[in-house]
C-alpha cells in the first residue's frame, strides 16, 4: 500500500481498446486522516471502493456514506461526488470501471449502486498486481486487467450476502446461508436441493432469500464456485475440466461457455493471460 494520502494509477488511453466486458479504468488507494477530503467531480465510471481499515465518508448527491472497516461501495457513472471531511482514521483500495458491459457485470454480481456491503478482508495483493498491470503497454495488459478488476468484483460479491442490511434474516435463512457456503463446490447442490433441505417452497425461498441478501440464491452459487475457479485456475494446473468439477460444475462444457460469457474469454486464455 502506498504512503501517499491519495495515490492513482491510469490506464493508458481514456477508452478501452479490448474487446472485454468489463476494463479497469484506474487504480489506487488512500490513507485518509481526520480533517481529509476526497477528491470530488462528476462520475463518468463505475467506482468502486474497499475499505482496509478505519472509516471513509464520501457525500455523493447530497447521500452521505460512512464505510467501516471490510466494506465495500460501488458508485454508477452520472453521480457528484462532493468533499466531505473525515472524522477519524481510514485506510481503501479504490478502482475505476468502464467497458461496454461494465453495468451488466456489476448488476450480474449482486454489487447494488449507493449499497454499502461486508465483504470481509480487502484482497490487497490483487489491488496490487492490478496496479502494475494498469500501467503496462504490453500485449495482453488490459486483458490481465480486466480480469484482475474482474476478480475482485467476485471476492465482493461472495461477501454480499453477509451483510444482512436489505432485509429481514431469519434462522432458517442464515442456516441455508451457511448450508450453500459448506456444500456448493457439489454439483448436486441446486437452490432446489436447499429449499426441499430447510422444508421451505422453492419460489418462497429464492424470494426470501433476494430479500434479505440481496442477490438470488442462484446467483450467490454461481459466484462462488466461479470464485474458487478464478482460484484454481491462477494456483492450480488441473486440467480445465478437474476444475469445473471440483468447483460443482458436473459439466465443464456449460462451465467454459459460461467463463467465456462472464469473462468474454475462455478459461485456457485466462491461464495464459494470468
Amino acid at each position: 500500500m502506498n504512503s501517499r494520502s491519495w495515490y492513482g494509477y491510469w490506464r493508458h488511453g481514456k477508452h478501452p481498446s479490448a474487446l472485454i466486458p468489463i476494463s479497469a479504468r484506474s487504480v489506487g488507494g488512500a490513507c485518509c486522516r481526520p480533517g481529509w477530503k476526497h477528491p470530488i467531480g462528476n462520475l463518468e465510471w463505475f467506482n468502486f471502493y474497499w475499505m482496509i481499515s478505519g472509516t471513509m465518508r464520501l457525500l455523493v448527491d447530497d447521500q452521505l456514506f460512512e464505510l467501516g472497516s471490510q466494506e465495500v461501495l460501488v458508485l454508477e457513472p452520472g453521480r457528484i461526488l462532493e468533499g466531505t471531511p473525515a472524522i477519524a482514521d481510514g485506510e481503501y483500495r479504490w478502482m475505476t470501471l468502464d467497458g461496454e458491459l461494465a453495468g451488466q457485470v456489476i448488476a450480474s454480481l449482486g454489487l447494488t449502486p449507493r449499497f454499502r456491503l461486508r465483504s470481509g478482508k480487502c484482497p490487497q495483493e490483487l489491488f496490487d498486481q492490478l496496479e502494475l498491470a494498469v500501467q503496462e503497454v504490453m500485449p495482453g495488459s488490459e486483458y490481465r486487467a480486466g480480469v484482475l478488476a474482474y476478480e475482485i468484483l467476485v471476492l465482493a460479491s461472495a461477501g454480499v450476502a453477509g451483510c444482512g442490511e436489505r432485509g429481514r434474516q431469519t434462522v432458517e435463512l442464515d442456516q441455508a446461508l451457511r448450508y450453500i457456503e459448506q456444500n456448493y463446490t457439489s454439483p448436486a447442490l441446486s437452490v432446489k436441493s436447499v429449499s426441499s433441505e430447510f422444508g421451505i417452497n422453492r419460489s418462497r425461498f429464492t424470494r426470501l432469500f433476494a430479500e434479505a441478501f440481496g442477490i438470488s440464491p442462484s446467483s450467490y452459487i454461481g459466484n462462488l464456485r466461479f470464485r474458487r475457479a478464478l482460484l484454481m485456475l491462477r494456483e492450480t494446473a488441473l486440467p480445465i475440466a478437474d476444475v469445473a468439477r471440483s468447483c460443482g460444475f458436473d459439466d465443464p462444457g456449460y462451465f467454459t461457455r459460461m467463463f467465456r460469457r462472464r469473462m468474454g474469454f475462455a478459461p485456457g486464455k485466462f491461464r495464459k493471460i494470468m
